[in-house]
């Protein structure tokens, strides 16, 4: 089972333009306010798409779908869990999404290089809260930014809140402003502290 990965989409610039992407990447199952990786990426027809076993990985060596999309998207897997995020109505800007492993910045600079009339800020963080956290932005089809922040780290746990959308000291994390950092105190955790 792999780590889940939130990310964040905020894609501005002209309103027409934008909601021709959307339309453009949204997935068949869930329409818009989805994105769909074969879309921007598309999967060649001689990567085998089946179980993958001992023999099939003999048979088709690197040109199996687990090493294609990993390689090519960043992700094992399609961008999935939108059932979690029904809730929050699509707003026309934001996407959001979780991936299995990793961001797939190859994605989103891909998108980005097809719709250089728009900006696109992309965040993400893994479900190990406080690593494998960052944030891309790209401007006129080129990557602009790119931080990641150290992971365990200040900066590192705020984004990994902001982006789980969940309060730092919910989690457990509280400030020790003699040390300058934040500490976990498992204890803590959903206690509203006095």
């Amino acid at each position: 089972m792999p780590n889940h990965v939130t990310n964040i989409l905020n894609v501005s610039g002209g309103p027409k333009r934008m909601a021709e992407l959307f339309e453009a990447v949204k997935t068949e199952k869930y329409g818009l306010g989805s994105i769909d990786f074969a879309k921007i990426i598309p999967v060649p027809d001689y990567i085998y798409q089946g179980d993958l076993g001992p023999a099939e990985m003999a048979k088709y060596g690197k040109n199996n779908w687990l090493d294609w999309n990993t390689s090519n998207w960043g992700s094992k897997w399609n961008s999935y869990g939108y059932d979690e995020f029904t809730s929050k109505k699509f707003d026309g800007e934001n996407l959001r999404f979780q991936t299995a492993w990793s961001s797939v910045h190859q994605v989103i600079g891909r998108l980005a290089e097809m719709y250089p009339d728009l900006e696109f800020s992309y965040c993400w963080a893994d479900e190990d809260f406080g690593n494998n956290v960052g944030r891309r932005e790209y401007s006129a089809g080129e990557e602009t930014e790119c931080y990641l922040p150290n992971g365990g780290s200040k900066e590192a746990l705020e984004m990994a809140a902001e982006v789980h959308q969940v309060d730092l000291e919910d989690e457990g994390y509280l400030w020790n402003e003699e040390a300058g950092e934040y500490e976990f105190h498992h204890d803590s955790i959903g206690m509203e502290l006095t």
